[in-house]
């Protein structure tokens, strides 16, 4: 019996030594601060699994009108078929309306690109604010199609709202609130950019968020102004 007990004590000793050692040997861990909310625990998004996907399609509000949704580098696209895309500042059809829109404190640059194919540019600029519009002027387009439509921007000061309200400073869930029929908890504990991108043509709408707040937007198309 003695002998018994005497292998237990042998055992458990050699067992709590190898824990030891194993806990040594483990890298130090910086401490982390218990969350304020569930939102406050932050993570990184590398990609959607299928349920995923399934559950932050299921919101998305029809009238965006969603192709696909993907996540990589804690970037979330999502591709859309809404053509208001194109109109992130509203839809004008003339400069005069596109200048009034943005006549106190904008400065406008205007230039005829290429006038055998009769495109007009507006350079629209504000401090740190910068936006370029394109209209083509082809007289076999309604006048519906003629239209300034965004080349490129980036907006980093909340002096300039988008059509719907999207404005650089608010809150990542009232962002999230124009796009979601109900706020996604994933993206809002992940997803550092969030895309959005036409699936008709080429533009993309980047959107950054530094401690739950937009910080800045972006605009990208296929146009090339050389």
């Amino acid at each position: 019996m003695k002998k018994t007990v005497l292998c237990i004590c042998v055992l458990v000793s050699a067992a709590c030594s190898t824990e030891n050692k194993n806990e040594q040997a483990l890298p130090v861990q910086t401490t982390l601060t218990k969350p304020k909310n569930e939102t406050d625990k932050l993570t990184y998004i590398s990609h959607l699994d299928s349920v995923e996907t399934e559950q932050l399609s299921a919101v998305v509000k029809p009238e965006h009108q969603l192709n696909t949704l993907m996540a990589r580098n804690d970037t979330v696209t999502l591709v859309l078929e809404n053509r208001a895309l194109f109109f992130p500042l509203g839809k004008y059809h003339t400069i005069s309306a596109l200048q009034s829109a943005y006549a106190v404190g904008y400065t406008h640059k205007i230039s005829s690109y290429r006038k055998d194919a009769n495109i007009i540019v507006d350079d629209m600029q504000n401090g740190p604010n910068a936006i370029n519009f394109i209209r083509m002027e082809d007289d076999e387009e309604s006048y519906e199609d003629k239209v300034f439509y965004i080349v490129s921007g980036r907006v980093i000061d909340g002096s300039l709202p988008l059509a719907d309200a999207t404005t650089v400073g608010m809150h990542k869930q009232a962002f999230l609130n124009t796009y979601f029929s109900s706020t996604p908890r994933l993206l809002m504990q992940g997803g550092k950019v969030i895309v959005l991108e036409s699936a008709l043509n080429g533009i993309k709408h980047y959107y950054t968020f530094d401690k739950q707040k937009l910080s800045s937007i972006e605009f990208a198309s296929d146009y090339a102004l050389d």
